[in-house]
């Protein structure tokens, strides 16, 4: 059908034609499905437009995709590992019965606390709630400052 169309053009390889021959054939060739074959179709004739786009087109577009290949290789690794560690450590991804069960445990819980006895604990606090409470807070400024200084790498100011 479009081999008439671009017999005459000088820009369309043998490849091509074969290439758009076979996105619009009705038969699926080697044993592969219909879908798996018209989505390499699909990607072999994008190849094919970008091809005959216009350099002024193409050369922002190729810098752009050159500008994410990093990323999307760094993503790609990751992800193989992330599919390794989670083969050994046997994970699996949640099911519908666990988020209720992790549902009916969080209402379970927030039932149990009592708000307007909480407010009233923190209006009239007695010695040992004042000590707990001053001690959670220095520990939690700890954790904080610690922290502050294993992200800065440094213990004072920094890295510009």
């Amino acid at each position: 059908m479009f081999s008439r169309i671009f017999k005459s053009s000088n820009s369309i390889t043998f490849q091509s034609r074969i290439v758009l021959r076979r996105a619009f054939a009705t038969a699926p060739s080697n044993g592969t499905s219909k879908a798996a074959e018209l989505l390499t179709s699909a990607v072999q004739l994008t190849k094919l437009g970008v091809n005959l786009l216009p350099a002024g087109i193409t050369k922002p577009l190729c810098k752009l995709v050159n500008m994410f290949s990093g990323v999307t290789y760094q993503l790609s690794v990751f992800g193989n590992v992330f599919k390794q560690v989670a083969k050994y450590q046997n994970y699996k991804l949640p099911t519908k019965m666990d988020f209720t069960v992790a549902q009916t445990e969080l209402f379970a819980l927030l039932n149990k606390v009592n708000f307007k006895n909480l407010a009233a604990t923190f209006k009239n606090p007695d010695v040992k709630s004042l000590k707990s409470y001053g001690l959670l807070t220095a520990e939690l400024g700890a954790l904080f400052f610690i922290g502050e200084q294993v992200g800065r790498r440094k213990i004072i100011g920094y890295e510009h």
